[in-house]
């Protein structure tokens, strides 16, 4: 590592707190990418319609959630939050993965 630099910034964040400054910070990615619905326990990949992610207060991080959009088990308030997926895979060297969900419980098929 050659230089030490402050994470993104960008003047604007306490005139707007929802415009484009509070939109700086650094790119991730969601891990595990399947998601269980706390109220039904349905099971999906992040990337199906099913789940979406909801965060309408920039500074708190810690209110973001994602929740399952279409349960049928909730009929009032927000709809539920969905939680990460209990397995994961990890190999002798220490990575990890996701579990093969689709290919384990369907063997390849839909």
């Amino acid at each position: 590592m050659t230089q030490l630099r402050p994470a993104p910034w960008m003047d604007g964040t306490d005139r707007d707190p929802n415009g484009p400054a509070a939109k700086v910070g650094v790119p991730v990615l969601p891990f595990p990418q399947w998601l269980r619905c706390t109220a039904c326990n349905e099971l999906g990949a992040l990337d199906s319609s099913n789940f979406r992610f909801e965060n309408d207060r920039p500074r708190r991080p810690d209110k973001a959630r994602f929740f399952h959009a279409g349960c049928n088990a909730k009929r009032k308030g927000k709809p539920p939050l969905a939680v990460a997926a209990r397995f994961v895979l990890v190999c002798q060297a220490g990575h990890l993965d996701d579990f093969p969900y689709t290919t384990f419980v369907h063997r390849g098929g839909r």
